[in-house]
């Protein structure tokens, strides 16, 4: 396997490239329509749930072996339920010292029924045992810390995988003329916690930034519908989305090599004026009581305007190796269409899930995530998911 460049990476996921997409994946049938589906709502943990106290930002989630759910939230613990929202014990609390967080990133069932927990005040991931016991704790290297840096997952190793922004140099300016900048970079690494090494696994510009009018000066913005990259764990490696208008992900091993490119359908969303203005009334609806409508409509105006929404907003690799990737959708819109990859790295279909819930794992038979209702009131929940067909 060659190794390709994190600059050929970039080229390969602008949205700006125009390659021709393959005839089986221009013409693909959705392989999954009318057998693939949502059943039941399974489980409710919350102020909703049964037995169970209210959740406050829900940092991360997943079912244990035994069928238990692990929740991290801003309590800073990781708190452990029955299925039926038995609270059964929390593990971890408050604080600086050994076994003690102040703020959960990530959390993983690793081998042997040992949760590895990722704390990010302390630049560290503990390894627990079920009954709450510390194991193992291990401090990341100086190179991956600091307030730019955070742990989005782990190898099936329990190696940490990071992000770390890179800022541009304008990153910090409040001076210059109204209209694009340049992009931060993310750059994602795995962490060997067996010998100690840092291998970069790639890079991509981070989120479209604008400068806009404020006051008497220019401030900083994210430009509207705006695209950005994401990465999550791929086998040993990651699953990198960069800016592209179209479903587009490169996945990489864990010694930085490239594995294989996935390639959704050749479409995109054209974006028109009447989008731009919807979004513009959601915000200053959705905003404080006291914001100045005046100023964030000359602010929405600078944006500079894009042809086409972006291709993906996320993705996750499921219990099975299917790679799922979330497609764009404005924050308005109600549902969500995910894209699905086989094993093979061949598209299979779409599926659509609700826009309320933020996916946080897909097991064979479930989708784990957290609800958020209209008074933002947190819920972990689990969907039934029903397979009937190609995987």
């Amino acid at each position: 396997m060659k190794r390709v460049s994190s600059l050929l990476i970039a080229v390969l996921l602008l949205g700006g490239c125009e390659r021709a997409m393959p005839e089986d994946v221009a013409s693909a049938a959705n392989l999954l329509k009318g057998r693939w589906s949502l059943g039941d709502t399974l489980v409710v943990l919350g102020r909703q749930g049964v037995h169970s106290g209210a959740l406050f930002a829900v940092a991360d989630a997943t079912i244990l072996d035994d069928d238990r759910i692990a929740v991290a939230d801003a309590q800073a613990s990781v708190r452990i339920f029955e299925r039926d929202g038995t609270p059964v014990r929390a593990i971890g609390r408050r604080g600086d010292g050994p076994g003690e967080f102040g703020r959960i990133e990530a959390v993983f069932v690793g081998r042997g029924d040992t949760l590895w927990v990722a704390e990010a005040k302390r630049r560290s991931v503990v390894g627990f045992s079920l009954d709450g016991e510390i194991l193992t704790e291990v401090r990341l290297p100086a190179a991956l810390g600091g307030v730019l840096a955070s742990v989005i997952g782990f190898t099936p190793s329990a190696d940490p995988l990071v992000r770390k922004v890179r800022l541009a140099a304008s990153s910090g300016s409040r001076t210059g003329r109204v209209g694009p900048m340049e992009p931060n970079v993310n750059e994602w690494y795995r962490y060997d916690r067996a010998n100690g090494s840092i291998v970069k696994l790639a890079e991509e510009p981070d989120a479209e930034l604008y400068r806009h009018r404020w006051g008497a000066g220019v401030v900083r913005g994210e430009v509207i519908f705006g695209a950005r990259s994401f990465a999550w764990p791929w086998q040993d490696g990651v699953s990198v989305a960069g800016q592209s208008d179209r479903v587009e992900v490169v996945q990489v091993y864990g010694d930085g090599e490239v594995a294989r490119e996935l390639l959704g359908p050749n479409s995109v969303r054209e974006i028109k004026a009447s989008d731009r203005e919807r979004y513009i009334e959601w915000r200053l609806a959705t905003g404080p009581s006291e914001m100045d409508e005046a100023a964030w409509r000359r602010a929405f105006e600078d944006s500079p305007e894009r042809a086409n929404f972006p291709g993906m907003a996320g993705g996750l690799t499921d219990a099975t190796g299917v790679t799922w990737v979330r497609e764009y959708r404005p924050p308005y819109e109600q549902s969500v269409e995910w894209s699905v990859f086989s094993h093979d790295g061949e598209w299979m279909g779409s599926l659509e899930l609700p826009g309320d819930v933020s996916v946080l794992e897909i097991g064979d038979d479930y989708i784990l995530g957290v609800a958020e209702d209209d008074l933002q009131v947190e819920t972990v929940v689990v969907l039934e998911l029903i397979r009937d067909g190609p995987a």
